[in-house]
């Protein structure tokens, strides 16, 4: 049977979703035009040396293939920051149908880089309104293992899940605790080591799993210090 969209009741989950498969998408459309064999990218009249383009051109498929929302993000930023040229650049000599539809999707990319720059920081004429931080660093447990006092935590999109037995949703907020014992693991990805650690069974309890998936979908980044 299909897991439920934990997105599915409610419209600011839903509108930073599709800002996620938006931006995915428009990646995607990119690396379609740029990875084509005849006719190639331009690099010389996008002003980025080919080295360098391939390089970010395969850091982007890379996270794509992986699926990690934090790393799709990161790659598209590298991108977009290192290639400047815009509307005003396109008929620069040299610019070709296909640096034109890569161009298009590399602006597209930026719009909804700013969408979610712009909802993070709650402001801006697309903001998306994202629910506010609520856990208290001196009470909050480690996310993964139960340990007190927690000293690193990641940032997440918060997202909810259908709770077993109950008429609401469980809420999961957009920070998450962990431990130094469970920080590389998590930051690693490595769930079946954070498995091993906790004494949970593999292949993981449904429950536990879609969670874990779910907050590595929405997971932003690397982990930082819990300010004392």
């Amino acid at each position: 049977m299909a897991d439920t969209d934990p997105l599915a009741n409610d419209s600011a989950f839903r509108a930073i979703a599709k800002v996620w498969e938006d931006l995915g998408r428009f990646c995607e459309a990119a690396l379609r035009e740029a990875l084509r064999g005849t006719p190639a990218v331009n690099c010389q009249a996008l002003g980025i040396a080919a080295d360098d383009f391939a390089a970010l051109t395969n850091q982007l498929d890379a996270a794509l293939e992986l699926g990690a929302l934090d790393r799709i993000e990161a790659a598209a930023r590298e991108m977009t920051t290192a290639i400047t040229v815009g509307p005003n650049d396109l008929r620069r000599p040299g610019i070709t149908e296909t640096d034109l539809a890569f161009l298009g999707a590399l602006m597209m990319m930026r719009g909804q880089l700013r969408i979610l720059d712009d909802s993070r920081a709650g402001e801006g004429p697309a903001a998306i309104a994202l629910p506010t931080l609520t856990d208290d660093p001196d009470v909050a447990p480690c996310d993964f293992c139960g340990a007190a006092r927690p000293t690193w935590y990641f940032r997440a999109e918060p997202f909810e899940l259908p709770h077993p037995g109950r008429d609401s949703p469980a809420v999961f907020g957009d920070r998450w605790y962990a431990c130094d014992a469970c920080r590389p693991l998590v930051g690693a990805a490595d769930w079946k080591g954070l498995a091993a650690r906790l004494g949970f069974p593999w292949p993981l309890p449904q429950t536990i799993k879609t969670a874990w998936l779910m907050f590595g979908r929405h997971r932003r980044g690397d982990a930082q210090r819990v300010p004392r």
